[in-house]
């Protein structure tokens, strides 16, 4: 059991949606959904050491990852057993407001999974016991909430519910858990329930995400059983794609491009690619490894970077021909951000991580020990000439702007 490493809050969420303005950072894995930032006039090494750090402030146990919008950070995390959504400014790093739900997940690894979604003047959290909270983004006010267990009947993955709100239109879409629908669609204004996923059984941990293939739009799931094509509208099931592996954990939501389907999982299982019209799948190859748990691939035109269990891999997009494989003893995890031709990385066991990451190599450049533990499994943010990194409790910044 312990060797589930909660595939969960770090769930891969990779889809189109129109980006956000300016540097925000409103969602998981960024504004376009591929853990990529545009900023310029970063370093590219850093002191002996490590960047120098500006401020630190507890935020509560958990797993969620920071996400940032007009010079404010946001945290969710568990404070006293009850989930906290947490305001800081990010210059400073002093608190805004802090508001609890009743809920929060204290089973095995205690805390926050989901990382919270911003979109206009709301932010949209989902806590580990199924709770989807919509609270004012000024002062954290609560506007509604929705017990998505309890209305669906289903109860939460064994691990608790990781599933990061994705928001396309109107509507928010989570996967659920056990014993209901799949996956669940709520209106974003009011939290009543829009529909419930024809397909019934086993949410797993991975974001919903939308795809535009055959000539519309898919929502896809990656549930515990398996990918599942849904209707954006109905949640009807469009297909099903068996794949199976270990406590049902699917935590690394699919990559698709071109007509193309990519899907990979740990424990063992590894990943494939398969030829997909929106309609049917048809396996091209499939592989041990890359096996993936919780990290996001990274598709940048014919390359495709892949962690697995410690390692990084490049692959080339689509025929899967490996093209390096780096041990960068990143453990089960290994977030990242993806800065120009580097990328931010954070490991299990608290190191953080400047590495040079292109077709042609994965070469580490500067390295500083943060946190101690084994399961720093949140994503650092690249924000505004700074990085903030969660660790097992608190929320540190760092200074990596060039002089």
């Amino acid at each position: 059991m312990k060797a589930f490493t909660l595939a969960l809050a770090l769930l891969a969420c990779v889809w189109n949606i129109v980006p956000a303005a300016d540097d925000n950072w409103p969602r998981w894995c960024g504004p376009r959904g591929d853990c990529t930032t545009t900023q310029k006039g970063l370093l590219d090494q850093w002191p002996e050491g490590g960047p120098k750090e500006l401020w630190r402030q507890p935020v509560g146990l958990g797993y969620a990852s920071p996400v940032a919008v007009e010079g404010m950070v946001y945290m969710f995390g568990t404070i006293d057993g009850k989930d906290t959504l947490t305001c800081l400014k990010a210059d400073d790093g002093k608190l805004v407001w802090s508001q609890k739900s009743p809920g929060g997940y204290t089973g095995d690894h205690p805390g926050t999974r989901a990382t919270p979604t911003i979109e206009g003047n709301r932010i949209y959290t989902f806590g580990g016991q199924g709770d989807l909270i919509c609270r004012n983004l000024a002062d954290g006010r609560e506007i509604w909430t929705r017990d998505v267990m309890k209305a669906t009947g289903g109860k939460p993955p064994m691990w608790g519910s990781a599933s990061c709100p994705t928001i396309v239109g109107e509507l928010i879409y989570v996967q659920v858990g056990e014993g209901g629908p799949v996956a669940v669609a709520v209106n974003k204004k009011d939290g009543t329930i829009a529909w419930q996923s024809e397909e019934k059984g086993k949410g797993s941990y991975a974001a919903v995400v939308p795809v535009d293939v055959g000539g519309g739009r898919q929502m896809l799931a990656f549930g515990g059983k398996g990918v599942v094509g849904m209707d954006p509208s109905s949640g009807k099931t469009l297909w099903v794609q068996p794949w199976t592996t270990q406590y049902d954990i699917n935590a690394v939501s699919p990559v698709y491009r071109d007509g193309h389907l990519f899907i990979t999982s740990g424990y063992g299982r590894g990943c494939a690619l398969f030829k997909f019209d929106g309609k049917t799948t048809e396996k091209l190859w499939e592989k041990k490894e890359p096996h993936d748990r919780m990290v996001p691939p990274l598709l940048e035109g014919e390359y495709l970077y892949v962690a697995s269990e410690g390692s990084f891999l490049c692959l080339h997009w689509p025929d899967g021909q490996e093209l390096w494989k780096v041990d960068l003893k990143l453990g089960l995890g290994g977030q990242y951000v993806r800065t120009g031709d580097k990328m931010v990385l954070m490991s299990d066991s608290g190191a953080l991580m400047l590495v040079q990451v292109t077709p042609q190599e994965c070469k580490p450049i500067s390295k500083v020990q943060l946190f101690k533990g084994s399961e720093n499994w949140s994503s650092p943010l690249v924000y505004r000439g700074r990085i903030y990194v969660k660790g097992p409790g608190e929320l540190v910044c760092f200074d990596i702007k060039t002089p």
